[in-house]
């Protein structure tokens, strides 16, 4: 008789005739396409709750459709974890040649009726593989593809078109990529040794690691019921997830071992290859950092212009290492280093990952956007609708002529691509001795505050001469020979006098540099450790050092 699943989004869908212990069968008999009845499936009006909120996340998602249109970046950013590996070349070609042949509707339509006659692509999502071409998921929030979750940004006048192109080629790459995948998986699967219990099991842990790899990530069941509604709030949750996924060892501990073999295969070829293309480009005169703490860690850099090959996971590394540091130093009873507490790094990261429309409102009560630029309305809505790929490249084109749009061509297929000079109010101080003294004591500087209603132009000088000053005064400090014999304590009290020193004369009209001497701050210094037990007796309380 009919049987009722849980239902797959927003609306209850209903399997009538889907066979008996269908996840078994593929492992189990030698040819399960002819034992395989193909499951009807009716879907069953949403109530009123469910289309209500169905509505809200198609609006709220209409200005991330456009954002996420007129380019081709499944490839490189989804799907690099199983596009990459060379083992995968043969299914990432196909998936590339469907991708671009479901830019035209029919041929689109075509590779639909396909995949839904095929049997493998039952099974597979009948143990939670994800294909966002399924005729009814489609049509139903939950099985969108988050970047184009808005059912009515396809139906925008002129603009819907594109939206359409993008998302019939960003699901079609994906969907093939996942269902060859899947396919192949089944092959080592029916190979194992066990029971039909743990064959299933096989099969299910493949489907939810291909959907890791592939960006559609889970954080666990009352994650994925959420995940419309957080989709309203970041810009991907899934695929930030996916990456959590991806980096967390449990993800391959928990797989039975065939599968485990495989997938961490994959990530190790993926690996392998990103570390090729790293030395590649560092041979061929690219700045590649090794440094954690570095925005630009394992970053090829040219000029002013940043790729980030990594797929979405070097941001993850980033946020659990300057976490894990943080907790170390609490740890430890040391104080925090400011900018660098648990909490500062994880909402930083929390607002970069701001879907169009809540960053919009926390850059105007924040009077500056993420990157530290004055809020401007026009240019916020502005940037909030634009494809980012094209923003990108025509702000590229204004600063350097074509051969600056030239350079963000590899983000149209997925690549990372950042092409701007310093942010307003970043400060690197952290070559040389004087940065590996920073480093060593503790000590952070890498950014100033705009001072209130200061000019971006203004701010920029500033923050610029205070960079100047701090790295040219810094090596002379460090390397005077009687900060060497400071203790830590002292040395952190000269550095930090300085810092202030700079700090108060980049604002003058005639700064005085001779403060910046570092005999002078060395004697200051000492001096005022001098004095200090004397300063003590009078206080109360004295904090400790």
């Amino acid at each position: 008789g009919a049987r009722r699943t849980p239902a797959k989004g927003l609306g209850t869908i209903r399997l009538e005739g889907l066979m008996e212990n269908a996840p078994s069968a593929q492992p189990q008999q030698a040819q399960p396409k002819q034992a395989q009845a193909k499951p009807q499936k009716i879907l069953l009006p949403p109530t009123r709750g469910e289309q209500f909120k169905s509505n809200v996340v198609s609006i709220a998602g209409i200005p991330r459709a456009l954002m996420a249109s007129a380019d081709l970046s499944a490839p490189l950013r989804q799907g690099a974890i199983l596009s990459l590996p060379p083992t995968q070349w043969t299914r990432a070609a196909r998936a590339t040649v469907e991708m671009l042949k479901s830019l035209s509707p029919a041929q689109h339509e075509q590779f639909r009726q396909e995949l839904h006659s095929d049997p493998d692509a039952e099974i597979g999502k009948s143990l939670g593989l994800f294909l966002a071409t399924d005729e009814i998921g489609s049509n139903i929030i939950t099985g969108r593809e988050e970047d184009f979750i808005s059912k009515l940004a396809g139906k925008i006048p002129v603009v819907g078109g594109v939206i359409r192109a993008s998302e019939r080629a960003y699901t079609t790459y994906l969907d093939s990529l996942r269902l060859s995948t899947f396919k192949s998986y089944l092959k080592t699967i029916n190979k194992m040794e066990g029971d039909e219990v743990q064959q299933q099991r096989a099969m299910q842990a493949a489907a939810k690691w291909i959907n890791a790899a592939t960006g559609r990530g889970s954080l666990g069941e009352n994650f994925d019921r959420a995940a419309p509604m957080l989709s309203t709030i970041f810009f991907a949750p899934r695929y930030v997830a996916s990456r959590m996924n991806v980096l967390d060892p449990r993800t391959y501990a928990s797989m039975p071992r065939p599968v485990a073999i495989r997938a961490i295969g994959e990530l190790m070829q993926y690996g392998a290859t990103i570390a090729a293309t790293l030395a590649l480009a560092k041979a061929a005169g690219a700045t590649v950092s090794l440094d954690v703490d570095d925005p630009d860690f394992l970053k090829m850099r040219f000029g002013n212009t940043r790729y980030d090959v990594l797929a979405g996971t070097q941001q993850i590394m980033r946020l659990f290492w300057a976490i894990w540091k943080d907790l170390v130093r609490s740890a430890k009873g040391e104080p925090p280093v400011y900018g660098k507490s648990a909490l500062e790094v994880a909402g930083r990261f929390g607002r970069s990952k701001l879907a169009p429309v809540p960053s919009f409102f926390v850059d105007m009560v924040n009077r500056r956007d993420f990157i530290g630029r004055k809020f401007e309305v026009s240019r916020g809505v502005v940037e909030r609708v634009l494809p980012l790929m094209w923003k990108d490249t025509v702000e590229a084109y204004r600063r350097e002529g074509w051969g600056g749009a030239l350079k963000q061509i590899p983000g149209f297929f997925g690549v990372g691509v950042q092409d701007y000079e310093k942010r307003s109010g970043t400060i690197n101080v952290g070559k040389g001795q004087f940065g590996q003294t920073l480093k060593s004591l503790g000590l952070e500087y890498s950014s100033v505050r705009p001072k209130t209603g200061e000019p971006d132009n203004l701010f920029k000088e500033r923050a610029d001469r205070i960079e100047a000053w701090l790295q040219t005064y810094g090596e002379k400090l460090v390397a005077h020979p009687r900060f060497k014999s400071l203790p830590p304590e002292q040395q952190k009290a000269a550095i930090t006098k300085l810092r202030g020193e700079v700090s108060e004369q980049s604002n003058l009209k005639q700064p005085k540099l001779a403060g910046m001497d570092a005999a002078k701050i060395l004697l200051s210094v000492q001096k005022s450790a001098k004095k200090k037990p004397t300063r003590d007796k009078l206080k109360i309380f004295v904090e400790e050092q």
